[in-house]
């Protein structure tokens, strides 16, 4: 069976083809193509570029696909573009945070183990966390797409005017210059439940609808929220980087670090894995 899975809707559009028959499989994202990074998918554009370039490797024809996964149930625009290309295969859409667990969980070496999906949002939330076991993957909790941590991280990185989706690194990079101080104050608005779930309050939510239509993600005037901005104004480059932008980066860096190792603190004792 030749399988084809395809993801990347709202950002860094990419593919992989699996020929289970013969165990091969090949890759390709589409930036590595058009040379446009993040690539977002553009209508009339040769969306299945990506798609040949993997045939091309392995030596098959797009009639030789046999199914088309999508790592995405939303009903993407570009999703029918796609199946347009395919009639006469089977399409199955599949939960975003399902495809996150799966990638981690079936590729690691471990035959029972805790497996963790924190992300921006997508499908309508922004994690999962769940209990691995031989072939299967049982969903234990899911964290909603208005209490994502990692969009959190996002505004706060945009926040620091170091740009916007894909500049995480660049928070990450910061925070070792600066000190922690609005840990707590952060910690305060964020509430880890006992089953191993998590609740922001009104301070850090903001609306993030609008950032999941395609290409939306990469809107920074979405992405701010009242803790944000009662603790320093907006940055904008090249305004210097001074010690309270370190100081953000640092806080919201132990926030991730701590919300993520509790998380799975609470995982491990769920499951004992």
């Amino acid at each position: 069976m030749i399988v084809l899975g395809i993801g990347g809707f709202m950002h860094d559009y990419n593919c992989c083809l699996v020929d289970s028959d013969r165990g091969r499989l090949a890759m390709s994202e589409a930036e590595r193509l058009s040379r446009r990074k993040h690539h977002v998918i553009r209508e009339g554009e040769d969306i299945l570029a990506p798609v040949r370039r993997c045939c091309d490797d392995l030596g098959l024809r797009l009639k030789d696909i046999d199914t088309v996964a999508f790592g995405h149930t939303d009903a993407f625009a570009c999703k029918d573009w796609i199946a347009r290309e395919f009639p006469k295969c089977e399409t199955v859409s599949v939960d975003h945070h399902v495809c996150h667990a799966a990638a981690g969980f079936y590729t690691s070496p471990y035959d029972d183990a805790l497996v963790v999906s924190l992300d921006g949002f997508g499908d309508g939330s922004s994690g999962l966390v769940a209990h691995g076991r031989g072939t299967q993957c049982e969903e234990l909790e899911r964290i909603s797409e208005a209490d994502s941590i990692g969009l959190e991280y996002l505004r706060a990185t945009v926040h620091l005017g170091l740009g916007g989706y894909g500049s995480e690194g660049k928070t990450q990079g910061l925070a070792p210059y600066g000190e922690p101080v609005v840990f707590e104050d952060y910690m305060n608005e964020i509430t880890i439940l006992p089953e191993g779930n998590i609740r922001l309050s009104p301070k850090l939510r903001n609306e993030s609808s609008r950032l999941a239509e395609e290409g939306g993600y990469l809107n920074s005037q979405l992405l701010m929220n009242a803790f944000l901005n009662a603790y320093c104004p907006r940055r904008i480059d090249p305004e210097p980087l001074e010690e309270v932008h370190m100081n953000l980066a640092a806080s919201v860096q132990k926030v991730l670090d701590h919300v993520a190792a509790e998380l799975c603190a609470i995982g491990r004792k769920r499951t004992g894995s």
